[in-house]
């Protein structure tokens, strides 16, 4: 119903965000990520997801359509609420989610708050085919193990998991490269 709504931040909450569109405050709850990037008196623009039931319409807003697609991802799968992957999207970038949804890492979905190990299960067998493009596949012979390979490099070289993972997603056009210019140009972005 609502693809997006544009408008003025008034009020934050601890998982909301108020939006003044024309007079008519909508109340969306948001990803932390989402939360932190928002100012009151911003004019801003969130993508938006209506849930609907019985007792409560509900609007979730996303600061970008790949969150936006994750989430729609995510509730498909079963056992999986809004706000439990609203939740997930708020312990983990899109870029570390896909990553870890791809790569079939189980132990790092099962670190965010509210995902057990059978639900982590879950997640990998019913999206890991979905978000493998997201995470680093392309046509051009680079490859999701590309962007892997890059993440274990800086990991070997003394770097944190998250911080390797952050800085790999942020190499611009990280899913065309092969992996020695992932590297390079990682290794160049953390000086």
């Amino acid at each position: 119903m609502f693809a997006y709504l544009c408008g003025t931040v008034a009020a934050i909450t601890e998982s909301e965000v108020v939006l003044d569109n024309r007079g008519v405050g909508y109340a969306l709850i948001c990803p932390a990520g989402t939360l932190t990037a928002c100012r009151i008196g911003d004019e801003i623009k969130l993508h938006t997801y209506l849930q609907v039931r019985e007792d409560a319409l509900t609007l979730f807003g996303f600061s970008d359509a790949v969150q936006k697609d994750l989430f729609l991802q995510l509730i498909g799968v079963g056992g999986i609420g809004c706000k439990l992957a609203c939740q997930i999207l708020s312990g983990v970038s899109p870029s570390e989610l896909a990553l870890a949804i791809a790569s079939g890492d189980t132990k790092a979905l099962s670190g965010i708050k509210g995902v057990g190990k059978k639900t982590a299960e879950r997640i990998v067998v019913e999206l890991k085919e979905k978000v493998a493009a997201f995470a680093g596949t392309s046509e051009d012979g680079a490859s999701s193990k590309d962007v892997q390979d890059a993440i274990l490099a800086l990991v070997a070289l003394g770097f944190s998991h998250g911080e390797a993972v952050t800085t790999v997603m942020a190499v611009p056009e990280v899913g065309t490269l092969p992996l020695d210019e992932i590297v390079s140009r990682a290794l160049k972005g953390m000086r």
